[in-house]
């Protein structure tokens, strides 16, 4: 009957001993393994994202410069509102055709490609539109080569709607509203959680850099309208100081 008695209380004392230090101890060796377990993932997700950005930047390395030089005429980073006046002044005047005014609409909002979001703080837009309107005048024929300079020029450009002046004579006055492209950087990229890792690696495995666009016929038959800006010299911020 005693060591009945005594084999109950050492079984209770064992059942409290557990429930009271080797449980919690058990669950925190849990936890231990379970943020082990993320750690770990995570880890591996991070070693893919370098992989696939090793091998995406050894293709972009290939591209020779050239190239990238069309390519950023094409879709510039930056507005560039003053190279784009001096680009349709040259195609403008190369089809005897007279200038008479160009708006560039810088500040309104113009059309962006679908946003793509890395976890909640994070927007990134890949480009934008910029509206402008053109004044010229000129004959029919020199103004229909001059839709088709604009047709083959590098920049990307949209003519959106053409209005003219009826002349008794060919001689017209013509107004042009149109758009042109820019790339639209990303902004507010915050990267804090696993998750945000994931988004990245996912967004990487969709990128895919077809290297024979610059080979294709089209591309190559685009022509540089550009005007390269005269470097000047800059002055002092405040041309009242001695």
């Amino acid at each position: 009957m005693f060591k009945g008695i005594v084999s109950i209380i050492f079984l209770a004392a064992a059942i409290a001993t557990f429930f009271g230090l080797t449980k919690p101890l058990y669950n925190e060796i849990k936890n231990l393994n379970a943020q082990k377990s993320s750690f770990e993932e995570a880890l591996a997700n991070s070693r893919q994202i370098q992989e696939t950005r090793d091998n995406l930047l050894s293709q972009y390395n290939k591209i020779p410069q050239e190239n990238l030089d069309r390519l950023n005429k094409t879709l510039p980073v930056k507005t560039e509102s003053m190279k784009f006046i001096l680009e349709m002044e040259s195609i403008v005047q190369k089809n005897g055709m007279t200038l008479k005014n160009i708006d560039i609409k810088e500040g309104e909002k113009g059309k962006t490609s679908e946003n793509v979001n890395f976890g909640t703080e994070a927007e990134n837009k890949s480009w934008e539109t910029v509206p402008f309107s053109l004044k010229l005048s000129g004959s029919y024929g020199s103004f229909y080569s001059f839709l088709k300079d604009i047709e083959k020029d590098l920049r990307l450009t949209d003519i959106n709607a053409i209005t003219f002046s009826a002349s008794e004579t060919d001689f017209y006055e013509f107004n042009v509203e149109g758009t042109f492209y820019r790339i639209s950087g990303i902004q507010n990229t915050q990267l804090s959680q696993t998750k945000d890792i994931l988004n990245v690696l996912s967004l990487l495995k969709t990128i895919r850099l077809n290297l024979d666009f610059f080979d294709n016929t089209a591309f190559k038959s685009l022509y540089d309208f550009s005007v390269q800006l005269p470097a000047s010299e800059v002055g002092k911020n405040n041309p009242f100081a001695p």
